[in-house]
């Protein structure tokens, strides 16, 4: 496994198990926290029951411990290499990969570079994960509802309507720059272990009454009573502690929509596996276009 460090200014710190030591000279010893997570239980106790009534309970901050040594050639510039890029109060991120592999997780420095012997080839580093999850490196992922296809081609030759070399059986009259594709249904694969918000958009071609958006595994819907026009958009966010919608008109003016929110719906979160979804309308479903662009979490590498 291949661990790459990134901080806040882009600096970069390669960290290798022992089946990877040709690609950097940080090698690896030891890896802790980045498999399993510690979750704090709440709980009630009432005399004289036995046992305890489960309140609730939180997945705390992910703490990640790298431990190993350098064995470069130049130790001294390798060690003023990890104390000039593992630099505490920015936030970076840290990358796991073996193969096709890659998963990516925020942290912040919690312990800087400790040096464990006099010639300072042996290091300790202490990372802090605020958000304890693991989501793709890759990014987000996104899928697209009643949007355009692309047709464009190259190498590419309009021919002139006026050129009589184009006539008969092979003519040409025209050009296919994209097609609206039909499909109002699209999985949101979850490839997580949890549920996860998104962020959805939803920009309407045309007179929309009343769009919406419909997960059909869970039949959570999610609508706005509003009349969208063409050059509308509203971007909504579903993450669990940052809930927002907003409506752009055509015009450039800009509006809080969570008060066009159907009372009636909710937000909806993604489960773990298949998600089909919907986006609709009572009126002018067809001319609205839909896109959601999410993140999968994951408990561990």
């Amino acid at each position: 496994m291949l661990l790459e460090y990134i901080n806040a200014r882009g600096k970069t710190l390669l960290f290798a198990a022992p089946d990877g030591m040709e690609h950097t000279p940080y090698y690896l010893t030891g890896l802790q926290g980045a498999y399993g997570l510690d979750v704090d239980i709440q709980s009630a106790e009432q005399y004289p029951r036995d046992g305890e009534t489960y309140i609730g309970s939180r997945v705390k901050p992910r703490s990640i411990t790298l431990e190993g040594f350098i064995h470069g050639d130049d130790k001294a510039a390798d060690r003023i290499r990890l104390l000039e890029t593992l630099v505490p109060k920015e936030i970076g991120a840290l990358t796991a990969s073996r193969g096709q592999f890659k998963r990516r997780i925020a942290c912040v420095i919690e312990r800087a570079p400790y040096f464990k012997t006099s010639r300072g080839d042996k290091f300790s580093i202490l990372l802090r994960c605020p958000d304890p999850y693991w989501t793709d490196a890759g990014g987000a992922l996104s899928v697209e509802l009643n949007g355009w296809e692309g047709l464009l081609e190259f190498e590419l030759e309009i021919p002139d309507e006026d050129d009589p070399s184009n006539v008969g059986e092979d003519a040409i009259a025209g050009f296919e720059f994209g097609t609206r594709g039909n499909a109002s249904l699209a999985n949101a694969l979850n490839t997580g272990q949890l549920t996860t918000g998104f962020t959805a958009v939803l920009s309407a071609i045309g007179t929309v009454v009343n769009p919406s958006l419909l997960n059909i595994r869970t039949r959570d819907e999610l609508r706005f009573l509003l009349t969208m026009y063409s050059g509308d958009t509203i971007t909504v966010s579903t993450s669990e502690y940052d809930k927002w919608a907003l409506l752009r008109r055509a015009d450039g003016s800009v509006e809080n929509a969570m008060k066009y929110i159907d009372p009636a719906f909710v937000f909806f979160a993604l489960e773990p596996g298949d998600n089909i979804c919907r986006a609709g309308a009572d009126e002018g479903g067809d001319l609205l276009n839909a896109g959601i662009e999410f993140k999968p979490r994951y408990l561990g590498l």
